[in-house]
C-alpha cells in the first residue's frame, strides 16, 4: 500500500537533486584559484581599478604596468560587501560560496518558469534539473573560475529578466536586468532583442511603444555610462574593455568578430565530437590478452552542444505556430549568428560555454516543445543520463587534470 503512494519519477529526480547539489556544494568550497572577481572586489574596497603588485593570473590585461580585469565589474561589486564581511573577521570569502546560491537561483528561477507554463511539480523539477546539470550550464554550476563565475551571474540575471516579463511585463526592472547584464557580460545584451520585439509589435498605440522602450532603456543606459567611464579611467579610452589591448588567446591579427569564424565555430558548437583515451597502467585480462580501458573526455575546445545537452534535441518538434516561440527562436538565432562570427577560444570547456548567453532563451522553446505540457519517460531518462555523463565529461576533464579529485 504504502508502494503504491510512492511516485518514483518524482522520488529518482529528487535523489539526483540532492546528490549533484551536494556535489555542487563541494566543488564550489574546494575551488580557490583563478579568482580574478575576488581579488578585483578588494581591489575595489581600496580604492583601486587593478591588481594588487604581485597578483598574476590568465586573461589579465597589461596596461602602464598595472594588471586589469577586461570583464564587466559588476560581478565583482557584487562580491565586495561578502568580501567586506569575512576581512572584519579576517576570514577568507570565496567565489565558490556565492556561485552556488546563484546556480540554486537559476534552479529556482527555471521551476518557477517551468510552473508558469502549466508543467507539474515534478515535470517542472526535471526541467529545472536539465537545464543546471544536463547541459552546458553544469560546468559553471561545478567550476566557480572567474569565467564562470561571470556566466552563472549572466544566466541568473537572463532568466530573472524572463521572469519579470512573464509575471508582470514590468519593462523598466527588465531595463535594471539588462543593465547589470551590461556591466557583466556585453555579449548577452542581446537578449534584449526579446523584450524589444514584444513592445514594437504588441502595444497599439505608439505612446506606450515610446512609453516601455523609455523604461526599458533608460537604466540600461546609465549602465552604459557607467561603463565608458570605467573603461577610460583605466585605459583612456571610452570604448576599450581591454580586448583589444592584449589577449593571450587571439591570434596576432586576427580580428575578435569576423565572418571568417562562422564555419569552424558552427563545427565546434554543433559536430564536434568526443575523444577516447585509455587509462594508464590499467587493463582487462581476456583469453591472456591485456586490453586497454577506454573511456570518453571532452576536446580541448570543447564538444558538441547537442552532445552535452541531448534534451534541447526536443526544439526541433517547437510549434513555430505560438507567437513566444517565435520571439525566443528570433531571439536566438540572432544572439548565435553573433557568436558563431565571434572568435571561439576553447579553453576549460565541456561544451561551447558560449552559447549559454542564448540558452534562457532556448529554454522557453524547450517548455514550448512537449505536448501538454507532459515530459515522456524517456525524455526524463535522457536528463538523468545526460547529467551523469556530464559529470563523467566534468571530472574526466577538470578534476582529474586540476588535482581536486585525490
Amino acid at each position: 500500500m504504502f508502494l503504491a503512494k510512492i511516485r518514483f519519477s518524482e522520488l529518482f529526480v529528487n535523489i539526483f537533486l540532492v546528490a549533484f547539489f551536494v556535489f555542487t556544494i563541494t566543488t564550489n568550497i574546494k575551488v580557490d584559484y583563478a579568482n580574478q572577481y575576488l581579488v578585483l572586489a578588494q581591489s575595489f574596497l581600496n580604492g583601486k581599478l587593478y591588481f594588487p603588485e604581485g597578483y598574476y593570473n590568465v586573461d589579465l590585461v597589461l596596461f602602464n604596468s598595472k594588471y586589469y580585469w577586461h570583464q564587466g565589474p559588476f560581478p565583482a561589486v557584487v562580491l565586495m560587501p561578502f568580501v567586506y564581511l569575512f576581512n572584519l573577521f579576517n576570514l577568507t570569502f570565496q567565489q565558490g560560496y556565492l556561485q552556488f546560491f546563484i546556480t540554486l537561483g537559476i534552479f529556482i528561477l527555471c521551476y518557477k518558469i517551468a510552473r508558469y507554463f502549466k508543467y507539474s511539480k515534478e515535470n517542472s523539477k526535471y526541467l529545472a534539473f536539465a537545464f543546471c546539470f544536463a547541459s552546458i550550464y553544469q560546468l559553471a554550476a561545478f567550476f566557480p573560475v572567474s569565467w564562470f563565475f561571470g556566466q552563472a551571474i549572466t544566466v541568473f540575471l537572463l532568466f530573472t529578466a524572463i521572469y519579470i516579463y512573464l509575471a508582470s511585463k514590468n519593462y523598466f526592472l527588465i531595463g535594471v536586468t539588462f543593465s547589470l547584464i551590461l556591466l557583466t557580460r556585453i555579449s548577452a545584451v542581446l537578449g534584449l532583442i526579446f523584450f524589444v520585439i514584444d513592445i514594437i509589435f504588441t502595444n497599439n498605440f505608439l505612446k506606450n511603444k515610446l512609453k516601455y522602450l523609455f523604461s526599458l532603456f533608460l537604466p540600461i543606459g546609465i549602465a552604459g555610462l557607467i561603463l565608458l567611464i570605467y573603461n577610460y579611467v583605466r585605459f583612456g579610452n571610452f570604448l576599450e574593455t581591454g580586448y583589444l589591448i592584449y589577449n593571450q588567446t587571439l591570434p596576432p591579427g586576427n580580428p575578435f568578430f569576423s565572418i571568417r569564424y562562422f564555419l569552424g565555430n558552427l563545427y565546434a558548437y554543433f559536430f564536434k565530437g568526443l575523444d577516447v583515451s585509455f587509462l594508464k597502467d590499467r587493463f582487462i585480462l581476456l583469453g591472456g590478452l591485456k586490453l586497454k580501458i577506454p573511456y570518453f573526455k571532452a576536446a580541448e575546445s570543447g564538444t558538441s552542444f547537442f552532445i552535452v545537452s541531448p534534451i534541447f534535441l526536443y526544439l526541433f518538434s517547437v510549434n513555430l505556430k505560438e507567437k513566444l516561440v517565435r520571439l525566443s527562436l528570433f531571439t536566438t538565432m540572432i544572439i548565435l549568428i553573433y557568436l558563431l562570427c565571434f572568435y571561439y577560444s576553447g579553453g576549460v570547456q565541456i561544451g561551447p560555454r558560449y552559447l549559454l548567453d542564448l540558452l534562457p532563451f532556448a529554454f522557453l522553446l524547450l517548455l514550448q516543445s512537449f505536448k501538454k505540457k507532459e515530459i515522456p519517460n524517456f525524455a526524463k531518462i535522457l536528463i538523468i543520463l545526460s547529467a551523469l555523463f556530464n559529470l563523467h565529461l566534468f571530472i574526466v576533464r577538470v578534476l582529474w587534470s586540476s588535482g581536486l579529485l585525490v
